[in-house]
């Protein structure tokens, strides 16, 4: 790794390019009519200019950080997925002010499954046994609910998807997993499937997912 720096030169470097398509001003142009007129070779070059500016500023990470940077990104998770479960789950999101649980996307347990993967990187094992249990209890996409294609399908196929990768990659990590977020996943596409059969061609905005979806 480059140093604690490298996650803020690709922050400055995605600005400098958004800023210089969209107009906005950026400290490394003169102003923002340059930047948005700004030919894309010039554009790429400033980009390089900056991240190398950056690269001299700061030393590589060390362990100490690294074991910060490690706990921190635990603690972070822990405080929202743990919350998440306490005050929320089976809902879809859980609103920090109320501490009360929302359905957003049909009420299938969104969060939970959106953090199937990361609670398989961080090796939360125990965590990881109890969602597949209570995605079996709990989780039906049979509803009487119409959901957004693009986000149930980054989300909650996703979801689904990544974490049967891994758990097949892995088997000592959930060693009874019989394939619940494969099958899980295959319902669900056959259901989102129906957002690709319009007349124009063109995918539907939302899906019911028992009555097909808003014609385009």
């Amino acid at each position: 790794m480059k140093g604690p720096h490298t996650l803020g030169c690709l922050a400055v470097c995605l600005l400098l390019i958004g800023s210089a398509a969209a107009g906005d001003y950026c400290p490394s142009y003169s102003n923002s009519y340059a930047a948005a007129n700004m030919a894309p070779a010039e554009r790429i070059r400033r980009v390089r200019e900056v991240w190398q500016q950056q690269q001299h500023k700061h030393q590589p990470l060390n362990r100490s950080c690294l074991a910060m940077l490690k706990r921190q990104t635990w603690e972070m998770f822990d405080h929202g997925f743990s919350n998440y479960m306490k005050h929320a789950f089976p809902k879809d999101n859980l609103l920090p002010i109320s501490c009360k649980g929302a359905d957003w996307q049909g009420g299938v347990g969104l969060t939970l499954i959106d953090s199937l993967d990361m609670l398989l990187l961080l090796n939360r094992r125990a965590d990881i046994q109890e969602a597949l249990k209570q995605l079996a209890w709990t989780v039906s996409f049979d509803k009487d609910q119409k959901v957004h294609v693009f986000e149930t399908t980054i989300r909650v196929l996703g979801g689904l998807l990544s974490g049967h990768v891994l758990l097949d990659a892995d088997p000592g990590i959930a060693p009874d997993y019989d394939g619940l977020l494969l099958r899980l996943a295959t319902d669900l596409g056959d259901r989102l499937l129906a957002a690709f059969k319009t007349p124009s061609g063109i995918p539907g905005g939302h899906v019911h997912l028992q009555k097909a979806c808003d014609r385009v």
